[in-house]
């Protein structure tokens, strides 16, 4: 990808973070139902922002350019589909009692995830035409992998693999509470930051600052994947090993 191109697929993140950023405004009362999932920021389209996975696929230079128009013409819609799912969301009223803005937050979380989650759908319906079938199909399993197993949160990817109704109350039940754990320990490490002064006077030690909380979270995270495969039975877990395709190494995430 070229570095135009780069520049609108942070832009695009950023949209995502700025929600999440609102939401996380509201921290004192705590995410209802905990946490977004980090694996919902796992796409086609940010796997196809990394070089090693155009290369492991044989992305062409026809291909790229299309890749990039389709990003490039895309950046305005979804700009004004976030505005208006913020819009239908409601927001979170301050003065509200602290029922009624954890109910506000619960709209507000289903209505962004429900806009992305369309968006990234259409998204991979035009990239897939750009696409030849092998490896559109190699996609698929390297999604899987970059997700792991908390991609089995999600209804799309249960119904793909046809988990069974008891593993799918079971995969809810950990989540759910591993995602109040990890509201947690946000919002532990949020006053702790305010109390050092809001971010402000110490935005450049923000990164030191928030490290012990972003290490837990990391933490309970693994934890999850450990106990959402353990949720499975003996088949389950042969099909979704198996689903994954040969195992790929992807090159570590830059660290800011």
């Amino acid at each position: 990808m070229n570095r135009k191109s780069l520049r609108i697929s942070l832009q695009i993140a950023l949209l995502a973070m700025v929600s999440l950023t609102t939401l996380m405004g509201a921290f004192a009362q705590g995410f209802p139902g905990g946490m977004p999932g980090a694996n919902m920021r796992v796409t086609i389209v940010s796997l196809l922002q990394r070089f090693e996975v155009q290369r492991h696929i044989s992305l062409d230079l026809k291909q790229r350019i299309k890749i990039d128009e389709l990003l490039q013409g895309s950046q305005g819609e979804l700009q004004q589909k976030m505005r208006t799912a913020m819009q239908n969301g409601g927001g979170v009223n301050r003065n509200a009692t602290p029922q009624e803005r954890q109910a506000q937050m619960q709209t507000m979380q289903e209505t962004m995830t429900s806009t992305m989650t369309a968006y990234n759908e259409g998204q991979d319906e035009k990239i897939k035409k750009l696409l030849r079938p092998n490896q559109w199909a190699r996609l698929q399993e390297l999604l899987l992998q970059r997700k792991g197993p908390q991609g089995l949160t999600e209804t799309k990817i249960q119904d793909e693999m046809k988990l069974s109704n008891p593993t799918r109350a079971e995969i809810t039940k950990v989540n759910a509470e591993s995602r109040g754990k990890q509201a947690e320990i946000m919002q532990q490490g949020m006053q702790s930051l305010q109390a050092a002064g809001g971010g402000r006077a110490q935005r450049g030690n923000m990164q030191a600052l928030m490290a012990p909380t972003l290490k837990k979270v990391a933490e309970e995270q693994k934890a999850l994947d450990a106990k959402i495969l353990e949720s499975l039975t003996d088949d389950e877990r042969v099909a979704w090993t198996k689903a994954q395709g040969e195992p790929f190494k992807f090159r570590p995430d830059p660290v800011n």
